[in-house]
């Protein structure tokens, strides 16, 4: 994938997720992220927040395409 998307932390600073890359086995998610505006704080403040809610939208879509795949089975 290599689309841009946004997400809000629980402050509702906004984010911009790029080049998110899961590999094959479905263990390894790697993304960029910066911040959509300017932010006093330093993004490694937000990083462990992140990564949270991007795994978690990772594993809710995973999980709607393995359904989706057996009701189409």
């Amino acid at each position: 994938m290599s689309d841009v998307f946004y997400i809000k932390t629980k402050d509702k600073t906004p984010f911009a997720i790029y080049d998110l890359t899961v590999s094959e086995d479905v263990d390894t998610i790697s993304f960029g992220y910066n911040f959509v505006e300017d932010n006093p704080l330093t993004k490694e403040h937000y990083d462990g927040e992140i990564r949270k809610i991007v795994k978690e939208l990772f594993d809710h879509q995973y999980v709607l395409e393995i359904d989706n795949e057996k009701e189409n089975t």
